[in-house]
């Protein structure tokens, strides 16, 4: 039986004292040091991109996994992202498109309207009133919104959010999307 002669050799990375085979030209103890050191070798960096580039490869999910952990730790601060925020906001946003969106719309992403559909469905145990379903509900209004904003003769959101009859809960029902489109009121105006 031959005897396996082992070498004794230092990590070139972390320096931590490893075993090899004889004549095994390992000179990284683990994996994790040899992948760091080759990470942060600038050329080991360039000549990676460029046969990359060469041979038009993509990212392995390993890789991309690496990367995506290195990005989450260049977070911006909440400061930063804030004044980042606030930049681009109104007239200054890249996607502004004048103001155009509508009352309707704008009194849909009200906290009031919110909790009017949350009341309306709690009410109705989160089912359907018609088929008893709980897939997909939506929140009906009997008397149309935009009848109410016409009725109450409604211009802008505060005056929509003073109203009380607007967000009244006899004025709506819990309905699931297949019912809700069969009602006359939603086949006639859709927003």
């Amino acid at each position: 039986m031959t005897k396996i002669k082992l070498q004794n050799k230092k990590c070139k990375y972390c320096g931590e004292p490893f075993t090899v085979l004889y004549r095994k030209s390992k000179v990284y103890c683990s994996i994790s040091c040899s992948n760091k050191a080759r990470l942060w070798k600038a050329e080991s960096k360039r000549k990676i991109a460029i046969s990359r580039k060469r041979n038009g490869c993509t990212m392995s999910p390993k890789g991309k996994l690496r990367m995506i952990n290195a990005n989450l730790l260049k977070r911006d601060s909440y400061e930063t992202r804030l004044k980042k925020s606030l930049a681009q906001r109104g007239e200054k946003g890249n996607n502004w498109k004048g103001g155009k969106k509508s009352l309707k719309e704008n009194l849909r992403n009200t906290s009031v309207y919110k909790d009017w559909r949350m009341s309306c469905f709690a009410r109705d145990l989160f089912r359907c009133v018609k088929c008893k379903s709980g897939d997909k509900i939506e929140c009906h209004h009997i008397i149309s919104f935009a009848e109410l904003l016409d009725i109450y003769n409604i211009k802008d959101i505060d005056t929509a959010l003073r109203t009380d009859k607007l967000w009244d809960i006899k004025n709506g029902m819990t309905l699931c999307y297949r019912c809700h489109n069969k009602t006359k009121s939603n086949n006639r105006c859709r927003v």
